[in-house]
């Protein structure tokens, strides 16, 4: 039966259509959220699990109270077996994540077995470090190793304008050591100038274990009915180079008399013997800058 609108309602009915209106408005927010200002618009209210595209200005959360952490975000941290990315940033051209400090770190990674930080590229660097006056990239670690490089070209590349391209320092252990199966261990090049260079004030500048090879250097044949030959050495002779040269096999009575370097032109040398042989001769000489 309709109510009669000109008949007065008493005090409880009045209250009662009150806590049934507020109970139904309160029901209809749970199964439909009610809707916010154009989301993501400056001054609206951020709802977990909502899309915000159209944000025009940057959003702060500022800690001035103490050096608690300001924001902390967690994948699936109760199962312990969470594989997601608790935290991404993306830009078109930007930096996807930046990070900043005056005193401490402006970007700090931290894992119990894996990796504290992981870079990776397509195209480009996986990781990146620039300083200013600083080092660029710097890594540290109690026992295991500092820094570690894999790479189908080059594991580990430095480069330097004028200072050092790849600079190691140990206290008591091996500033740079480099191994490999069955390629290079350790090459060093250069232009114009010093490829590798050894130094120790007191010490043993440079040790070699095995082999040692070098290309102002090898073997050269005096023929039947002459006492010389000429060999175009490598690279040049400047200065005054050191050449030495031997018999590879006994001849009675014959030596070398001689090694005359830039002769008979600039870049040769001739190794005289001390008289003329009968039959082929084999020497082995050495030019050292």
């Amino acid at each position: 039966m309709a109510l009669d609108p000109t008949t007065p309602r008493s005090r409880r009915a009045l209250l009662t259509a009150a806590v049934a209106a507020t109970a139904v408005t309160v029901v209809e927010a749970v199964v439909r959220p009610l809707p916010v200002s154009a989301a993501g618009d400056d001054g609206s209210v951020i709802h977990v699990g909502d899309l915000y595209a159209d944000a025009q200005n940057q959003t702060t959360i500022a800690n001035k109270a103490n050096d608690g952490i300001v924001l902390y975000v967690a994948s699936n941290p109760d199962t312990g077996h969470g594989g997601g990315t608790a935290i991404r940033g993306h830009s078109h051209h930007g930096a996807g994540v930046f990070g900043d400090s005056e005193l401490s770190n402006g970007v700090r990674g931290e894992s119990a077995s894996l990796n504290g930080v992981f870079g990776y590229s397509a195209s480009g660097n996986g990781v990146r470090g620039f300083a200013s006056s600083g080092i660029g990239v710097s890594g540290e670690v109690l026992t295991g190793v500092g820094v570690s490089g894999i790479g189908s070209v080059d594991g580990v590349r430095g480069h330097a304008a004028s200072g050092r391209g790849v600079a190691g320092d140990a206290d008591t252990g091996t500033g740079v050591q480099g191994k490999t199966i069955s390629g290079i261990g350790l090459e060093g090049q250069s232009f114009t100038g010093t490829g590798v260079r050894a130094q120790s004030s007191t010490g043993t500048a440079l040790d070699v274990a095995g082999k040692a090879h070098f290309n102002r250097s090898g073997t050269a044949t005096v023929t039947a009915g002459h006492k010389s030959v000429t060999v175009t050495v490598p690279g040049g002779l400047a200065g005054t180079p050191l050449c030495f040269a031997n018999l590879r096999s006994y001849r009675s009575g014959i030596g070398v008399a001689a090694v005359r370097s830039n002769y008979p032109s600039a870049g040769k040398i001739r190794i005289y013997l001390t008289r003329t042989v009968s039959s082929a001769t084999s020497v082995a000489w050495m030019v050292m800058d």
